[in-house]
């Protein structure tokens, strides 16, 4: 008997210590993994910080850039002297000697040289390469891939204030009429991403056209920042009606742009100092430069609104927190966040 008790003592005292044992494994693990998902949290706060610490750094150089009155690719919305380059100031920037992290601000964009490849671009990009959504002409709209007359039409519907119908064009009657209706704006766009609610725009079309338009500027492109899209589409709208003709003074001037190296965004760019710019592209026939003088009232040469693209990195493990924001300059000569979203 006392045998049979020392034993069921004995398993009694074996399966308390696994259940505890099995207790205190559980209550370990699960330590560890709110542990982790705490290092993870902070670690994405972190990169958040450091994102916006990229964006609070943009603004300060955009405040301080002393140069004329022109803005270029390389030296988008600041004044670069000496050694510096966009390299330098805006990619992978640490903090601090110690820091875990660093920040970058930069943007793609495809490779003129090869489709479909995109580079990615030191700095800020201005808003005045491209199209402006609310303010654009319908000739320069229709020029865009993509962009019928229907289309082109339906725009100018929604952005202006009456409803009278634009030839092709869709108004308040037509939107009501839908399966699910709803109002047309009848004002400005708020985001360009509003287009898709437009008669006869798609995801397809969209998509094609999203990184040349834009909600933002006083209406005129940058001369010396401007896609070759938005110049084709303004060149082939207003330059003439011999379109080989005005695709050629296009690719005269991104030539040039482009310096000796044939490559954007790069320290030997050439830069337009003021509108006249068919006095300094070589190679320009009279008729060419006929075009360019055709179109002096759609350009200008400086830029006024910027978009500020700010990844926030933490080495290890890897997080990335973007924010994507544009400034512009308030009355008192501070740039000001007008639009601001975190990813």
């Amino acid at each position: 008997m006392m045998f049979n008790k020392n034993g069921t003592i004995l398993i009694t005292s074996l399966w308390i210590i696994a259940i505890l044992s099995i207790l205190a494994i559980g209550i370990g693990f699960r330590i560890s993994l709110e542990a982790r998902l705490s290092k993870y949290n902070m670690d994405r706060l972190k990169a958040l910080y450091l994102a916006k610490a990229g964006v609070v750094k943009s603004q300060g150089l955009l405040s301080k850039d002393t140069k004329p009155d022109y803005d270029s690719i390389y030296e988008c919305g600041i004044a670069l002297s000496g050694e510096d380059d966009p390299d330098k100031i805006f990619m992978n920037v640490e903090l601090s000697e110690s820091a875990e992290g660093s920040f970058s601000v930069s943007y793609k964009e495809e490779d003129p040289a090869s489709p479909g490849k995109m580079l990615d671009y030191p700095g800020m990009m201005d808003e005045e390469r491209k199209i402006n959504i609310n303010t654009a002409p319908k000739e320069a709209l229709e020029k865009l891939p993509g962009i019928t007359d229907e289309i082109a039409s339906s725009i100018m519907d929604w952005r202006d204030t009456d409803d009278a119908l634009q030839p092709n064009g869709a108004e308040n009657s037509y939107y009501q009429s839908l399966e699910h209706p709803y109002v047309c704006k009848n004002g400005n766009f708020s985001a360009i991403e509003e287009l898709l609610l437009v008669r006869g725009m798609d995801q397809t079309i969209f998509e094609g056209i999203k990184d040349y338009i834009t909600i933002y500027g006083a209406g005129k492109f940058n001369i010396n920042t401007a896609h070759r899209e938005v110049l084709i589409a303004f060149f082939t709208a207003f330059g003439g009606a011999d379109r080989t003709l005005e695709e050629t003074v296009v690719d005269k001037i991104t030539n040039y742009r482009n310096g000796t190296d044939g490559q954007k965004g790069t320290k030997d760019d050439n830069i337009f100092i003021d509108t006249n710019i068919e006095s300094v592209v070589p190679g320009l026939s009279a008729n060419e430069a006929a075009i360019i003088g055709n179109l002096k009232n759609y350009f200008t040469i400086e830029s006024n609104y910027f978009r500020i693209e700010s990844k926030g990195i933490i080495d290890r493990p890897k997080i990335e927190k973007r924010i994507v924001s544009v400034a512009t300059k308030n009355d008192g000569g501070n740039f000001e966040l007008v639009s601001y979203r975190e990813y």
